[in-house]
């Protein structure tokens, strides 16, 4: 029988990203991933597209205006799902003993996706999101519930 009387330190983060930044802003999560685990963390969650931050100049400014302005540095400093920022991040959560949840601006190709991604404490993709949100909310669920709750 499984017991679901578990008891489980998770930091829930508020922070800014250094807007457009991907590997600044990974700095700053990696200083953050650090001090939740220092506090006894045993899951680090941070935003939606944390990484390189949200693109909020679609709600502030004409579309072809923040394109425009913005496009280039989106597409420079997402991130791809294999690439030397998101092992960053992997290595960190290895390093801290801790799991990561975050959202991030995905680069496949010449495309963007807002994309998801759980770290397990041994530093491995747990889940990573296929730009299919329904499908994803089910399995981001379960993963949660079975790689945090169960694996104690």
């Amino acid at each position: 029988m499984i017991n679901y009387d578990i008891r489980l330190r998770v930091a829930a983060t508020q922070m800014e990203p250094v807007w457009y930044n991907a590997h600044e802003t990974i700095t700053k999560m990696i200083r953050m991933i650090r001090e939740a685990s220092a506090n006894d963390a045993k899951l680090v969650a941070f935003g939606e597209c944390m990484v390189p931050g949200y693109m909020y100049h679609v709600w502030t400014e004409m579309m072809w205006e923040g394109h425009a302005k913005y496009d280039v540095l989106l597409m420079q400093n997402s991130i791809e799902v294999d690439g030397p920022e998101m092992r960053r991040l992997m290595q960190a959560a290895r390093d801290n003993r801790i799991y990561v949840v975050t959202g991030y601006i995905e680069r496949d190709g010449g495309s963007r996706y807002m994309s998801e991604v759980i770290i397990s404490d041994e530093g491995r993709i747990l889940l990573q999101s296929d730009n299919d949100f329904g499908r994803f909310r089910l399995e981001f669920d379960i993963a949660v519930f079975n790689a945090v709750f169960l694996q104690q």
